[in-house]
């Protein structure tokens, strides 16, 4: 026996306009396209090429959860047998809706009673409803207690144009959900007015395009974040310690006149610098050394994140996210009483040189310090080991100030 050739499609609709995909479907048969069993993958549809043939497709609304490896992403074999009897054969799923198949033209109908037809849409819209509800409370939770701050340190990071387009995405994916909603709702009422659904309607053709530009732009995003993961893998924007002209403040600088002996060992010395739209020069600098300073001898480790963005207020927001993210927000410290932590309190420095600076020690009680001024943002840890020297707060905050630029 032959091998069926495959050909592929991107349907004109999406599932939950019913009338529509059916139409398709049978439209597709008439040509000799016949719907693959699980034709449908991530948008695009399978189809075994055969003779043409009049058939009718019809769409059942389910609120099953739809996963893989869901034992329930497949509908009820008692259901599928009854369906067979009546002569109608299921052949695929998509999305929240299972698809049966009929060549015999005096099969009756899946759904004769409209006002039957309308609980399973009813159902539907309950799961899609919860569903959509999940997801505005995550961002409403997101919102209120603000986990880490991390919205704009993270585009900084991994690429405001790779965050940007996630966000894109997402709200893309929201308004989906809201559309389909609006579509069962429609059919819900014209269900329970007792008309049933029209089994053949027209299809419009902007869908495909919309579809596979939102399956692209996924593919884009996964491949792009790949990439930037290899970044840290391969060590791309690594780049020598020595010989750089840094724009703030090294070991070095904190001790004039000392001996400075980059190490690694415990900790390691290392400088990585990136840039991205809305910062255009940024660093990632650590360095762990042994100080000789006056005969004595010691060690110490520095931490420095330094970011010039192209707004003020840019780099205002990233010093609060990074004052939030040592442990300042206000999840944390919701859970540091219910624990009964130790609670953070920032301390805001009067520093005239500088728009913001905060002082802080955060969960791994190393002291922190963050400072703004006009668009660069600096966020310093600083550790001084057994018999160096120590620094207060405001000596470590003018010395940071000297050097930045």
């Amino acid at each position: 026996m032959a091998e069926p050739k495959y050909r592929y499609r991107i349907p004109p609709c999406p599932a939950c306009d019913i009338p529509a995909m059916e139409s398709w479907l049978e439209d597709m048969a008439a040509k000799g396209l016949h719907l693959a069993p699980d034709g449908f993958f991530w948008g695009a549809v399978t189809f075994e090429e055969g003779p043409p043939a009049k058939v009718r497709y019809r769409l059942e609304a389910t609120a099953t959860q739809k996963g893989l490896f869901s034992n329930e992403y497949e509908p009820d074999d008692d259901a599928v047998q009854l369906h067979r009897q009546m002569g109608w054969t299921y052949r695929a799923r998509r999305d929240q809706f299972h698809i049966y198949v009929s060549s015999d033209p005096n099969a009756p109908e899946l759904n004769t009673d409209p006002q039957v037809q309308a609980l399973s849409i009813a159902a539907l819209s309950k799961y899609l409803r919860s569903s959509l509800r999940s997801a505005l409370l995550l961002f409403a939770i997101y919102a209120v207690f603000r986990f880490g701050d991390i919205l704009l340190t993270t585009a900084v990071t991994m690429g405001s144009g790779l965050v940007g387009l996630l966000v894109l995405l997402l709200l893309w994916d929201l308004l989906r959900r809201i559309r389909e909603l609006v579509v069962l709702s429609r059919y819900k009422k014209h269900l329970e007015n007792g008309e049933p659904l029209p089994h053949r309607s027209g299809y419009g053709w902007r869908y495909p395009a919309f579809s596979l530009a939102r399956k692209v732009l996924w593919v884009v995003l996964f491949v792009s974040f790949l990439a930037v993961a290899g970044q840290g893998i391969t060590e791309e924007n690594y780049v020598p310690l020595d010989d750089q002209s840094l724009p703030f403040a090294t070991v070095g600088d904190l001790y004039p006149g000392s001996e400075v002996k980059r190490m690694n060992g415990i900790l390691d010395s290392e400088f990585y610098r990136w840039s991205d739209l809305l910062a255009p020069e940024n660093y990632d600098f650590s360095e762990y050394a042994e100080v000789t300073l006056d005969g004595k001898t010691f060690d110490c480790y520095l931490s420095i994140t330094y970011h010039r963005t192209r707004w003020e207020w840019t780099a205002r927001q990233l010093a609060k996210e990074l004052v939030s993210q040592s442990g300042a927000n206000v999840a944390d410290q919701t859970l540091a009483k219910l624990f009964g932590d130790e609670i953070i309190s920032p301390t805001v420095l009067d520093l005239p040189e500088a728009d913001y600076a905060v002082w802080y020690y955060a969960r791994v009680a190393d002291p922190y310090l963050v400072i703004q001024k006009d668009n660069i943002v600096i966020r310093v840890r600083y550790a001084p080991f057994s018999g160096a020297p120590g620094i207060k707060p405001e000596e470590l905050a003018a010395l940071v100030l000297s050097h930045l630029r």
